[in-house]
């Protein structure tokens, strides 16, 4: 396993989710939040900047790995170097205890100590872009110039620890508080709903990195989004972006099938030994669990009745093919049939994906259907 890579994902993960709360904690109609905002400052892939701008400035940089004293003195680097702004906060988000001292004076001593190595790095480097900007100043001893600044923004920065539990439980209350108000009867809509929010804001950021432009949100974007997965997800509706959630599903079906543990994954291999169809079939079940898991608790009876008239439409298919029925035959016979339900949403996926939801070794031995037997595979 490439624990690194995973590792960079991880902070990815945790620093966009980190851009969404902020938009949700402090969005009004004055403010723009910028993800990759800054670009003349080069930082790491692990040193991201979140530049929020409003009437107060803030600049807001993210760690979800350990803060030791180099890691701080970067961070302070990239806020001199970017202090032209004359930003009002600076923000350090952490997922962990800071690992350093937190004293004026401590701080002051490591960062002169971290601005005269940087005479001697590469030009790209933090330290010595530091050393540039200031080099007249270190070199004179009366000078205050670099202390005065290095102090200025010491006694501007706010510390947010934040763990992912809590990060995850912080997005859900604002959220919910703010644009869930609707929602009364379904609180796994309001989930699903954060979730279709985080998805559409990613999905434009990729789109930003993807044309190297830095992303911008302003309010009359960000109630755009609202408006947009509020009309999907409701406790009327449940619509989903089927274009943006079939990647997402595609990774997971993958993981399943590779597995080859799951009832459902080795009745589609009776049906079709190619790996794509049994894919296809395990998105489309994805699709289906995800649909109930918003109706489930609340439209339990709908739900039951759903997959009792999928269970005998599967009875009457298997009748009719008699002895001509094979795995082939009566998947083909039983995925066309329409299921007569008012909840389940248009498309074939969400057909199929209740019917091969069926053959799950979850569902109960009354209930739970099958293309043949699985002896007939191996």
């Amino acid at each position: 396993m490439n624990e690194s890579g995973i590792t960079s994902q991880y902070g990815f993960l945790f620093q966009r989710k980190v851009f969404v709360l902020y938009v949700l904690e402090n969005m009004n109609v004055k403010q723009r939040f910028s993800f990759e905002g800054k670009d003349d400052v080069e930082i790491s892939e692990d040193e991201k900047i979140y530049e929020l701008d409003s009437s107060e400035s803030n600049c807001v940089q993210v760690k979800s790995g350990k803060v030791d004293k180099n890691c701080f003195s970067k961070v302070i680097g990239n806020w001199l170097l970017l202090d032209c702004v004359k930003s009002q906060k600076y923000t350090l988000f952490v997922e962990n205890e800071l690992e350093i001292d937190m004293s004026m004076d401590s701080i002051i001593c490591e960062m002169l100590s971290f601005v005269e190595k940087g005479k001697s790095k590469k030009k790209t480097s933090i330290a010595n872009k530091i050393y540039e900007q200031y080099k007249d100043d270190v070199n004179d001893n009366e000078s205050n110039k670099l202390k005065d600044d290095i102090r200025n923004i010491v006694n501007r920065i706010t510390i947010d620890k934040c763990s992912m539990d809590e990060l995850d439980l912080r997005l859900e209350t604002v959220f919910f508080e703010k644009y869930c108000t609707d929602i009364l009867e379904y609180d796994i809509a309001k989930k699903k709903r954060l979730e279709k929010f985080i998805q559409d804001i990613n999905k434009q950021i990729d789109e930003s990195i993807k044309r190297k432009k830095t992303y911008s949100l302003v309010f009359a974007e960000l109630i755009k989004l609202i408006v947009t997965v509020s009309e999907e997800i409701s406790d009327k509706s449940y619509t989903v972006d089927v274009k943006l959630l079939k990647p997402v599903f595609a990774e997971k079906a993958k993981m399943i099938v590779n597995e080859r543990k799951r009832r459902e994954v080795n009745q589609l291999f009776l049906v079709n030994s190619k790996e794509e169809f049994v894919l296809r079939g395990i998105v489309n079940e994805i699709f289906y669990k995800d649909f109930r898991e918003v109706f489930a608790e609340q439209k339990s009876l709908d739900i039951s009745n759903l997959e009792e008239f999928a269970r005998e439409n599967y009875d009457i298919a298997k009748d009719e093919l008699g002895v001509e029925c094979t795995p082939k035959k009566l998947y083909d016979r039983t995925t066309v049939t329409p299921i007569d339900s008012d909840i389940l949403p248009k498309g074939s996926m969400y057909r199929t994906g209740c019917y091969i939801y069926l053959t799950s070794d979850e569902i109960d031995e009354d209930l739970q259907i099958g293309w043949g037997e699985e002896s007939e595979s191996k």
